[in-house]
């Protein structure tokens, strides 16, 4: 005997609901992305240790509690060395950076002085050919100006007011908030290092039956994609901190530790490390004080300004290129570097920074499953339709 089926006992219905679901939940973890962004942090940085964890584990019967608290802890030890020797130099560069900031811009509008005396030269000879013109016209609004209008000036004063102290408290909300976020991602991190296998076992059975073997396959691909991204770009910014700072402090750019461990930071980022070197070379020939070119330093504008800084970013860039990247990474991403590009530029117009971070091992794994299941079955359509 047979009986018509109910929508919800097709699988292709199925399906649909659980893509739709998934998109769901996407949507919601990104619409919350406050919330969610130190956990996801956190669940990252367990993805990135857990290979250390699991190993003290399974090596020395370490404890997989232990390891993630170990773990947090040498974190920690690595941050207060940070705040101890490298932090007051950094406070203090910044501190001169700012101080300086003033005659940076009195710098820059005495070079563009000759300009602007020219363009206002000019601007003012146009004015005086419409001033007969345009006297009455303007007369005439002043004769009929609308008190109204100093109100509404008032008003625009007091809401300025109300910004600066609204600016003030926004300050401070991000303080917090980011003093929070950091106890949070540790939880999490902590969490879910200590109980990451159990949380990976829990989904496969979720998994159908008939693709279990396959998905596996696939994720295990996307799982060393990422682990190797992720290793490489923060050993990759490592290095490149190290090396910029050495190298711009031994040919004398100003601030070359502050510019240095920003480019480092930056180089999370594909090609986003260029700002840093465009700032070291504009300071380079802004500031009194750098002596790059013994013979010129003195004398006004030295091409050594300009070249020795982009000489050392060049170094690093292809240190960082043809000897780290292959080490980290080899051919863990295959992706071309205007894919890496795009990839980027969306990532970050979606989801600001944490999409740029996270817009490369989210390109890899497209790839990976395209190539592996899209491409296929799509070839495979294609041949059954002729």
């Amino acid at each position: 005997m047979t009986h018509d089926k109910h929508l919800w006992e097709f699988r292709w219905v199925r399906d649909l609901a659980i893509v739709l679901v998934a998109v769901l939940i996407a949507w919601a973890v990104y619409a919350t992305r406050a919330i969610t962004a130190p956990i996801v942090v956190g669940f990252g940085l367990a993805y990135v240790f857990n290979p250390l964890v699991k190993w003290a584990h399974e090596k020395h019967k370490l404890p997989r509690w232990a390891g993630a608290a170990g773990v947090i802890g040498a974190m920690l030890l690595v941050v207060a060395a940070l705040m101890m020797f490298v932090m007051p130099k950094l406070v203090r560069q910044a501190t001169n950076l700012i101080e300086k900031l003033h005659g940076y811009a009195m710098w820059g509008f005495n070079e563009a002085r000759p300009y602007i005396k020219q363009a206002s030269e000019k601007a003012t000879a146009v004015a005086q050919d419409r001033l007969d013109q345009d006297i009455e016209q303007m007369l005439a609004e002043l004769r009929n100006i609308d008190f109204s209008t100093i109100r509404d000036v008032l008003f625009q004063t007091l809401d300025v007011g109300i910004g600066a102290v609204g600016a003030v408290g926004h300050a401070i909300g991000v303080v917090t908030y980011l003093s929070l976020g950091s106890v949070i991602v540790a939880f999490c991190f902590f969490f879910f290092c200590w109980r990451f296998d159990e949380i990976v076992d829990w989904f496969k059975p979720l998994v159908p039956a008939a693709a279990r073997e396959r998905t596996f396959e696939v994720a295990g691909m996307m799982d060393e994609c990422i682990a190797a991204i992720i290793r490489g770009r923060i050993i990759q910014s490592l290095v490149m901190g190290l090396v910029l700072s050495l190298g711009w402090w031994y040919i004398g750019v100003p601030y070359w530790l502050l510019l240095g461990m920003g480019c480092g930071l930056l180089n999370l980022i594909p090609y986003a490390a260029v700002f840093g070197c465009i700032v070291a070379v504009a300071l380079a020939a802004i500031d009194p004080m750098a002596v790059i070119d013994p013979v010129a330093s003195g004398e006004g504008f030295s091409w050594g300004y300009v070249i020795w800084p982009t000489v050392v970013y060049c170094v690093a860039q292809l240190l960082d290129g043809w000897v780290i990247e292959p080490l980290v990474q080899g051919q863990a991403t295959d992706l071309d570097p205007l894919t890496v590009l795009l990839a980027v530029m969306i990532g970050g117009s979606l989801a600001g920074l944490l999409g740029m971070l996270l817009a490369i091992p989210v390109a890899a794994c497209i790839k990976i499953l395209a190539r592996e299941v899209i491409l296929p079955r799509w070839r495979q359509y294609a041949e059954d339709a002729t």
